[in-house]
């Protein structure tokens, strides 16, 4: 009777150090590595500049009535840095907000559709991985003159309290060209909000100022010296 009876406290005794000993070997590995995210992990930022390659002049290739067409434009693009001490996984830029300088207050005013942007030399919505103090770049967009584009200048419509033909728009590259051709813009200033985020890290949320003017030149220190202008300004 008495060996049962040590017998059963032995076993209990095994079975409640044995549950402490599993809770720790199951969540151990969790619990470490939430503190290591912690101290170990991406931090995502954007970059932009005057010259090559933020901004180069190239034969831009157009899909005009099913048709590619080749024509001198000014290529727009933007860096992505990884300043943490993680690889960034599945990077990929939302452009979340389109607007003019001076309409932020007027909610309806904008008609930009919402979408990611392309990676440069991609063409894809996601870049697999940036490695720490890394970088890639994001195409922005294609400035081209309005001479060689096809769209009827009532597009604009969306952007101007009436139809126009500048001399020179944007074209933003988002991922496929919105139904009604919002990422196709005017001369102005016009405010960017892009959303930047990871598989595993959260967004970030940064505003670029775009600032062009309605006019062209072949020269490439004239156009991205005097006629446009890219900042980070939140």
């Amino acid at each position: 009777m008495t060996l049962d009876r040590d017998l059963m406290l032995l076993i209990v005794g095994a079975g409640i150090g044995f549950v402490p000993s599993l809770l720790i070997a199951i969540l151990g590995p969790i619990l470490v590595d939430r503190i290591r995210s912690c101290f170990y992990k991406p931090e995502l930022c954007i970059e932009v500049g005057e010259m090559n390659p933020y901004c180069t002049r190239m034969p831009i290739v157009m899909a005009i009535r099913g048709e590619q067409k080749t024509a001198y434009g000014y290529q727009l693009r933007f860096k992505v840095k990884n300043t943490g001490n993680r690889p960034a996984e599945e990077v990929e830029v939302y452009a979340a907000k389109l607007y003019r300088v001076g309409e932020e207050e007027r909610p309806h005013a904008s008609p930009f559709l919402p979408m990611n942007l392309k990676w440069s030399d991609y063409g894809q919505p996601f870049v697999s991985r940036i490695s720490p103090k890394m970088s890639r770049l994001c195409d922005l967009g294609q400035i081209v003159r309005r001479s060689v584009f096809p769209y009827s200048p009532v597009i604009f419509e969306w952007w101007q309290e009436e139809a126009y033909d500048p001399e020179a728009v944007l074209i933003l590259s988002t991922m496929v060209p919105p139904s009604n051709l919002s990422h196709i813009i005017p001369p102005g200033i016009f405010r960017l909000e892009l959303q930047v985020a990871a598989a595993n890290c959260r967004p970030v949320t940064k505003t670029l100022e775009i600032d062009f003017m309605d006019a062209w030149s072949d020269n490439v220190y004239t156009m991205l010296k005097e006629n446009l202008n890219v900042r980070v300004v939140g």
